[in-house]
Formats: structure tokens, C-alpha cells, sequence
């Protein structure tokens, strides 16, 4: 929580020069995957995957239905995670 609330403070967003970035990563600059990277490196925050964050795949075409599919879905994709307190939704 300390994290997300020092780097998401709005005196630290607005040091991060977004245009700057966008010139060498066009789009990707503004998604929030690298949005949250760089905001949180900037502060000196490690970065990593953590079990309470994962990848809402329930869009997702192959997405199984049942408890067992979805047990053999989270082996194959570490990502998921059912009770994860966010999900991020790729659009």
C-alpha cells in the first residue's frame, strides 16, 4: 500500500515525462502496464509480479468453465489468479 500511495502521489506522476517516452515507445508509453513500472521504479519501488495482482483471462476464448479446467489453466498461466484482489483486463 505505501508503495502504490508514494508512487501514485500526484507530485510524483507529473515528473514523469510521458511525451518524452511516447517518442521512443509511442503507444506503449500510455498503457498502464508500463505506466505502473515506471512510476513505481522512479521511487525506487522493486518491481515484480505479486500473487494479489494477476491477468483476468475470463474474456479469453479457450477460458474453462469448470473448477478442473480452470486448476490446469493456472498451471499453464501463472498469471491467473481467481481471488487475486486486481485483475487486469488487456483490451
Amino acid at each position: 500500500k505505501e508503495a502504490i500511495l508514494d508512487a501514485f502521489s500526484p507530485e510524483h506522476i507529473k515528473r514523469i515525462d510521458f511525451r518524452r517516452m511516447a517518442a521512443k515507445e509511442s503507444e506503449r508509453a500510455y498503457s498502464s502496464d508500463m505506466a505502473m513500472m515506471v512510476a513505481l521504479s522512479m521511487r525506487g519501488w522493486s518491481v515484480y509480479p505479486w500473487k494479489e495482482a494477476a491477468q483476468n483471462f475470463a474474456h479469453h476464448s479457450d477460458f474453462p468453465s469448470d473448477e478442473e479446467g480452470r486448476r490446469e489453466w493456472a498451471k499453464k498461466w501463472p498469471a491467473y489468479n481467481e481471488s487475486a484482489a486486481f485483475q487486469h483486463d488487456h483490451k
